[in-house]
Protein backbone atom coordinates (compact mmCIF):
# COMPACT_ATOMS: atom_id res chain seq x y z
CA UNK A 1 0.00 0.00 0.00
CA UNK A 2 1.00 3.24 -1.09
CA UNK A 3 1.60 6.49 0.86
CA UNK A 4 -0.93 8.27 -1.74
CA UNK A 5 -4.00 6.07 -0.37
CA UNK A 6 -3.90 7.75 2.63
CA UNK A 7 -3.74 11.13 0.80
CA UNK A 8 -7.20 10.03 -1.19
CA UNK A 9 -8.82 8.86 1.94
CA UNK A 10 -8.44 12.48 3.58
CA UNK A 11 -9.59 13.52 0.11
CA UNK A 12 -12.57 11.60 0.08
CA UNK A 13 -12.99 12.62 4.08
CA UNK A 14 -12.65 16.28 3.06
CA UNK A 15 -15.37 16.19 0.30
CA UNK A 16 -17.71 14.29 2.35
CA UNK A 17 -17.42 16.23 5.35
CA UNK A 18 -18.99 19.52 3.56
CA UNK A 19 -15.75 21.72 3.86
CA UNK A 20 -16.27 23.29 0.55
CA UNK A 21 -19.93 24.37 1.45
CA UNK A 22 -18.02 25.83 4.54
CA UNK A 23 -15.40 27.88 2.91
CA UNK A 24 -18.35 28.87 0.49
CA UNK A 25 -19.89 30.40 3.49
CA UNK A 26 -17.22 32.67 4.76
CA UNK A 27 -16.64 33.64 1.81
CA UNK A 28 -20.30 35.12 1.16
CA UNK A 29 -20.24 35.84 4.29
CA UNK A 30 -16.49 37.48 4.31
CA UNK A 31 -17.67 39.41 1.27
CA UNK A 32 -20.88 40.77 3.46
CA UNK A 33 -19.10 42.34 6.19
CA UNK A 34 -16.57 44.19 3.71
CA UNK A 35 -18.79 45.48 1.89
CA UNK A 36 -20.65 46.60 4.63
CA UNK A 37 -17.22 48.35 6.18
CA UNK A 38 -16.36 50.10 3.07
CA UNK A 39 -20.06 51.49 2.60
CA UNK A 40 -19.22 53.29 5.96
CA UNK A 41 -16.05 54.18 5.43
CA UNK A 42 -15.02 58.40 4.14
CA UNK A 43 -12.12 57.40 1.91
CA UNK A 44 -9.91 54.44 1.19
CA UNK A 45 -12.98 51.96 0.22
CA UNK A 46 -11.39 49.56 -1.33
CA UNK A 47 -7.95 49.40 0.58
CA UNK A 48 -10.36 48.97 3.24
CA UNK A 49 -12.45 46.36 2.11
CA UNK A 50 -9.16 44.63 0.97
CA UNK A 51 -7.92 44.76 4.77
CA UNK A 52 -10.68 43.31 6.57
CA UNK A 53 -11.61 40.60 4.02
CA UNK A 54 -7.44 39.17 4.20
CA UNK A 55 -8.36 39.88 8.15
CA UNK A 56 -11.24 37.97 8.13
CA UNK A 57 -10.25 35.21 5.27
CA UNK A 58 -6.89 34.27 6.78
CA UNK A 59 -8.19 33.89 10.24
CA UNK A 60 -11.36 31.64 8.88
CA UNK A 61 -8.91 29.43 7.14
CA UNK A 62 -6.80 28.77 9.94
CA UNK A 63 -9.95 27.34 11.51
CA UNK A 64 -11.17 25.24 9.35
CA UNK A 65 -7.79 23.51 9.16
CA UNK A 66 -7.28 22.99 12.28
CA UNK A 67 -10.79 22.00 12.84
CA UNK A 68 -10.93 19.67 9.43
CA UNK A 69 -7.53 17.92 10.68
CA UNK A 70 -8.14 17.56 14.41
CA UNK A 71 -12.30 16.85 13.79
CA UNK A 72 -11.24 13.96 11.51
CA UNK A 73 -7.82 12.27 13.68
CA UNK A 74 -10.08 12.40 16.44
CA UNK A 75 -13.03 10.38 14.71
CA UNK A 76 -10.50 8.13 13.46
CA UNK A 77 -9.05 7.83 17.14
CA UNK A 78 -12.54 7.11 18.38
CA UNK A 79 -13.51 4.76 15.57
CA UNK A 80 -10.06 2.47 15.91
CA UNK A 81 -9.59 3.42 11.99
CA UNK A 82 -5.79 4.95 12.91
CA UNK A 83 -5.24 1.56 14.47
CA UNK A 84 -6.45 -0.65 11.41
CA UNK A 85 -4.09 2.36 9.41
CA UNK A 86 -1.13 1.21 11.27
CA UNK A 87 -1.85 -2.51 11.21
CA UNK A 88 -1.91 -2.31 7.42
CA UNK A 89 1.51 -3.52 5.48
CA UNK A 90 2.82 -0.59 4.76
CA UNK A 91 5.32 1.87 7.55
CA UNK A 92 4.59 4.32 10.00
CA UNK A 93 6.02 7.05 7.45
CA UNK A 94 4.21 6.50 4.73
CA UNK A 95 1.00 6.41 7.01
CA UNK A 96 1.77 9.53 8.65
CA UNK A 97 3.54 11.33 5.17
CA UNK A 98 0.50 10.36 3.29
CA UNK A 99 -2.28 11.76 5.72
CA UNK A 100 -0.48 14.95 6.34
CA UNK A 101 -0.12 14.94 2.13
CA UNK A 102 -4.04 14.92 1.69
CA UNK A 103 -4.09 17.54 4.38
CA UNK A 104 -1.90 19.89 2.32
CA UNK A 105 -3.94 19.13 -0.51
CA UNK A 106 -6.41 20.40 1.09
CA UNK A 107 -5.25 23.37 2.98
CA UNK A 108 -3.84 24.35 -0.68
CA UNK A 109 -7.91 23.88 -2.38
CA UNK A 110 -8.64 26.25 0.43
CA UNK A 111 -6.40 29.15 -0.38
CA UNK A 112 -7.34 28.92 -3.72
CA UNK A 113 -10.76 29.30 -2.96
CA UNK A 114 -10.93 32.03 -0.30
CA UNK A 115 -8.52 34.03 -2.33
CA UNK A 116 -10.95 34.80 -5.13
CA UNK A 117 -12.95 37.76 -3.44
CA UNK A 118 -9.56 39.89 -3.13
CA UNK A 119 -9.14 39.72 -6.96
CA UNK A 120 -11.58 42.39 -7.45
CA UNK A 121 -10.32 44.84 -4.36
CA UNK A 122 -6.74 44.23 -4.48
CA UNK A 123 -4.17 44.18 -7.00
CA UNK A 124 -2.90 41.24 -8.49
CA UNK A 125 0.72 40.74 -7.23
CA UNK A 126 -0.38 41.56 -4.02
CA UNK A 127 -2.68 38.88 -3.89
CA UNK A 128 -0.57 36.58 -5.25
CA UNK A 129 1.75 37.37 -2.49
CA UNK A 130 -0.67 37.18 0.11
CA UNK A 131 -2.14 33.53 -1.37
CA UNK A 132 1.32 32.09 -1.42
CA UNK A 133 1.94 33.26 2.08
CA UNK A 134 -0.95 31.90 3.41
CA UNK A 135 -0.56 28.48 1.51
CA UNK A 136 2.90 28.62 3.40
CA UNK A 137 0.93 29.17 6.79
CA UNK A 138 -1.68 26.73 6.38
CA UNK A 139 0.83 24.04 5.56
CA UNK A 140 2.41 24.84 9.61
CA UNK A 141 -1.18 24.82 10.43
CA UNK A 142 -1.90 21.48 9.12
CA UNK A 143 1.10 20.21 10.29
CA UNK A 144 0.77 21.49 14.04
CA UNK A 145 -2.88 20.46 13.89
CA UNK A 146 -1.76 16.76 12.98
CA UNK A 147 1.18 16.61 15.11
CA UNK A 148 -1.11 17.80 18.00
CA UNK A 149 -3.79 15.11 16.67
CA UNK A 150 -1.60 11.93 16.48
CA UNK A 151 -0.17 12.87 20.21
CA UNK A 152 -3.28 14.13 22.39
CA UNK A 153 -5.93 11.93 20.20
CA UNK A 154 -8.83 14.18 21.79
CA UNK A 155 -10.56 17.09 20.16
CA UNK A 156 -10.82 19.44 22.56
CA UNK A 157 -7.02 19.14 23.95
CA UNK A 158 -5.78 19.20 21.18
CA UNK A 159 -7.51 21.98 19.60
CA UNK A 160 -6.43 23.66 22.67
CA UNK A 161 -3.26 22.98 22.36
CA UNK A 162 -3.01 23.63 18.32
CA UNK A 163 -4.66 26.87 18.57
CA UNK A 164 -2.28 28.06 21.69
CA UNK A 165 0.97 27.30 19.59
CA UNK A 166 -0.61 28.81 16.62
CA UNK A 167 -1.47 32.45 18.52
CA UNK A 168 1.91 32.06 20.61
CA UNK A 169 3.44 32.04 16.70
CA UNK A 170 1.20 35.01 15.28
CA UNK A 171 1.98 37.25 18.44
CA UNK A 172 5.13 35.94 19.96
CA UNK A 173 7.65 38.60 18.05
CA UNK A 174 5.47 41.19 19.81
CA UNK A 175 5.59 39.78 23.12
CA UNK A 176 9.35 39.25 22.24
CA UNK A 177 9.81 43.29 21.75
CA UNK A 178 7.74 43.91 24.51
CA UNK A 179 9.50 41.74 27.03
CA UNK A 180 13.55 43.01 25.41
CA UNK A 181 12.26 46.58 25.49
CA UNK A 182 11.03 46.27 29.31
CA UNK A 183 14.84 44.46 30.26
CA UNK A 184 17.02 47.43 28.74
CA UNK A 185 15.24 50.37 30.98
CA UNK A 186 18.05 51.54 33.23
CA UNK A 187 15.53 50.35 36.14
CA UNK A 188 15.08 46.51 34.67
CA UNK A 189 14.97 44.19 37.66
CA UNK A 190 16.79 40.79 36.97
CA UNK A 191 13.20 39.30 36.33
CA UNK A 192 12.89 42.36 33.65
CA UNK A 193 16.02 40.29 31.98
CA UNK A 194 15.02 36.83 32.49
CA UNK A 195 11.27 37.66 30.99
CA UNK A 196 13.88 38.93 27.84
CA UNK A 197 15.80 36.47 27.43
CA UNK A 198 13.21 33.43 27.92
CA UNK A 199 11.11 35.13 25.22
CA UNK A 200 14.07 35.59 23.05
CA UNK A 201 14.91 31.84 23.66
CA UNK A 202 11.17 30.76 22.90
CA UNK A 203 10.87 32.41 19.42
CA UNK A 204 14.07 30.22 17.76
CA UNK A 205 11.42 27.82 18.58
CA UNK A 206 8.06 29.03 16.46
CA UNK A 207 7.61 30.70 13.04
CA UNK A 208 7.06 34.25 12.90
CA UNK A 209 3.84 34.14 11.68
CA UNK A 210 2.88 38.00 12.20
CA UNK A 211 5.76 38.48 9.00
CA UNK A 212 2.99 35.98 6.80
CA UNK A 213 -0.24 36.91 4.68
CA UNK A 214 -0.34 40.20 5.62
CA UNK A 215 -3.58 42.59 5.67
CA UNK A 216 -1.42 46.15 4.87
CA UNK A 217 0.13 44.25 1.39
CA UNK A 218 -3.71 43.96 0.21
CA UNK A 219 -4.76 47.46 1.71
CA UNK A 220 -1.31 49.69 1.03
CA UNK A 221 0.48 47.11 -1.62
CA UNK A 222 3.58 47.82 -0.10
CA UNK A 223 4.95 44.04 0.16
CA UNK A 224 7.86 42.55 -2.12
CA UNK A 225 9.58 39.82 -3.17
CA UNK A 226 11.69 39.69 -0.38
CA UNK A 227 9.23 39.04 2.41
CA UNK A 228 8.40 35.75 0.22
CA UNK A 229 11.62 34.30 0.61
CA UNK A 230 11.76 34.74 4.28
CA UNK A 231 8.29 33.12 4.60
CA UNK A 232 9.43 30.38 2.34
CA UNK A 233 12.56 29.52 4.62
CA UNK A 234 10.72 29.49 7.94
CA UNK A 235 8.45 27.51 6.09
CA UNK A 236 10.42 24.88 5.15
CA UNK A 237 12.19 24.63 8.38
CA UNK A 238 9.12 24.26 10.64
CA UNK A 239 7.62 22.04 8.77
CA UNK A 240 10.18 20.09 8.35
CA UNK A 241 10.57 20.02 12.14
CA UNK A 242 6.81 19.29 12.62
CA UNK A 243 7.32 16.56 10.34
CA UNK A 244 9.93 14.80 12.10
CA UNK A 245 8.33 15.42 15.65
CA UNK A 246 5.06 13.75 14.07
CA UNK A 247 7.07 10.57 13.01
CA UNK A 248 9.12 10.50 16.10
CA UNK A 249 6.41 10.26 18.05
CA UNK A 250 4.62 7.90 16.50
CA UNK A 251 7.32 5.77 15.66
CA UNK A 252 7.52 5.41 19.69
CA UNK A 253 3.99 4.97 20.30
CA UNK A 254 2.15 1.73 20.63
CA UNK A 255 -1.13 0.88 19.40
Amino acid sequence: MRPLTFTRLVLLEARSSRLLWLAIVVVVLSLGLAGFAGSLALTDQRSIEAGLLGSVLRGAAVLLVMLFVLSGLARDFEQRFIEVGLALPVSRGAFYLGRLGGYLLVSSGLVLLLTLPLWFVAKIDMVLLWALSLLVELWLVSALAMFFGMTLRHLTSSFMATLGAYLLARVGAVLEAMAVAAASQPDATWSDHLSGRLAQGVMWFVPDLGHFARSEWLMYGDGHLGSLGYILLQGGIYLGLLIAAGMVDLYRRNF
